[in-house]
């Protein structure tokens, strides 16, 4: 399964701006249409929902519950919630900006395959490579002859988006702005806060399926559900995950997980007054099943890529090695030097972080960079990435 709130929201900005994808060989696209956006997962349809473009105006409704407004002619992109009718608002940057001439943000190169008939249309076939936080990514894009714009986009092992009834002709003005009614707000945005380049690399990258993050809530990274209501934090998330770790040693006890889930083990160790550490071991370290050893010292952390540990209360360092808390972002950061402790400073400084993730250089740019979130994410799998939240509350 894949993290469902990262992929939906990040695979409608993904197709979102693709539609404005241009290539010289081919028809201009319109400059006004409607289709109907359908992202599918193992050939079932996961969600549906609506787009509507009008030159450098584009919305995708029926995400989640969200309406996403991009507008290049003001480099702004609004994330609307009709429930509570409040919106947050981005600015984009030039590279966001870049993406409306047909660019896949870290794409690296384009290959034209051949051409095919999809869905009606005779398509140019194309594979894009690109980079996202796993490193280097392929997606494959199946571009209308006709009509200029992807049909068809494909992430291999992830989901596939399809644009379906597409009706080309003028779309009414107030599809593209705020409702008189609706509130400002910071609580929520596109992928937990994140820019449109990064809301795409948690969709690429989010899992091992499917920054960062597995998809069945995100990641973003983190779980699928919708962010805390406007003025309200999430508790801090009770067990602190060290992935690929093992900490051999000072075993109280240890017993067989029914299911293969790490959590299991920090939640046994959380009863226990006595622990101090605990080592998850996946299926197949010492057994058919899960195993959790309990201790009551901490030992020293080994890699180990068949254990995941942790430490009541948090290491002492603070630092969650191989670690992406990904989603609820409110400021980001490129670093002087790759220092993850240079990220952990940041969020102490600032009142409003509770968490934050540092990405190692060479995946969001050149340098480091640091995520602060205002919220807790739940922890994900990623050797890129070292996260921390500024209090570990354990709870049975």
């Amino acid at each position: 399964m894949v993290h469902r709130h990262a992929l939906r929201l990040g695979t409608a900005l993904f197709l979102c701006l693709l539609a404005f994808s241009q290539s010289p060989i081919i028809a201009q696209p319109p400059r006004e249409f409607a289709a109907d956006q359908v992202i599918l997962d193992n050939g079932s349809v996961m969600e549906a929902s609506k787009l509507y473009v009008s030159g450098l105006k584009s919305r995708t409704e029926g995400l989640v519950g969200l309406i996403i407004i991009v507008r290049r002619d003001k480099q702004l992109s609004w994330t609307l919630n009709p429930k509570s009718k409040t919106y947050t608002a981005k600015a984009m940057t030039a590279e966001e900006m870049k993406m409306g001439l047909g660019d896949i943000p870290g794409e690296v190169s384009r290959t034209r395959l051949g051409s095919e008939r999809i869905l009606g249309y005779n398509c140019v076939k194309y594979q894009v490579t690109f980079r996202s936080m796993r490193g280097i990514d392929t997606a494959f894009l199946w571009q209308s002859e006709s009509l200029g714009i992807p049909i068809r986009t494909e992430v291999p092992n992830f989901a596939i988006s399809e644009l379906r009834n597409i009706r080309v002709g003028a779309q009414p003005p107030d599809l593209f702005e705020i409702p008189a009614d609706y509130r400002k707000t910071e609580g929520f945005g596109a992928a937990g806060g994140a820019g449109v380049r990064e809301a795409i690399a948690e969709m690429l990258s989010g899992g091992r399926r499917g920054a960062t993050g597995t998809v069945e809530p995100p990641t973003g990274v983190s779980g699928g559900t919708a962010p805390a209501a406007q003025g309200q934090r999430q508790a801090p998330t009770s067990y602190q995950m060290e992935f690929k770790t093992d900490r051999p040693g000072g075993d109280s006890r240890d017993f067989e997980l029914p299911n293969a889930d790490p959590k299991a083990c920090a939640a046994a160790c959380a009863r226990d007054k006595d622990c101090k550490a605990w080592t998850y071991g996946k299926p197949g370290f010492a057994g058919e099943k899960a195993h959790c050893w309990l201790k009551n010292e901490v030992p020293d952390p080994v890699a180990n890529d068949e254990c995941i540990s942790g430490v009541k209360g948090g290491n002492a360092e603070g630092l969650e090695f191989n670690t992406n808390r990904m989603g609820f972002d409110f400021r980001d950061m490129d670093l002087s030097k790759a220092d993850p402790k240079a990220c952990q400073a940041a969020c102490a400084r600032d009142a409003k972080c509770v968490a934050w993730t540092y990405v190692k250089p060479g995946l969001q740019g050149d340098r480091a960079h640091c995520w602060l979130k205002d919220q807790v994410p739940e922890p994900s799998e990623d050797e890129n990435c070292i996260s921390g939240i500024k209090r570990i509350k354990f709870e049975p």
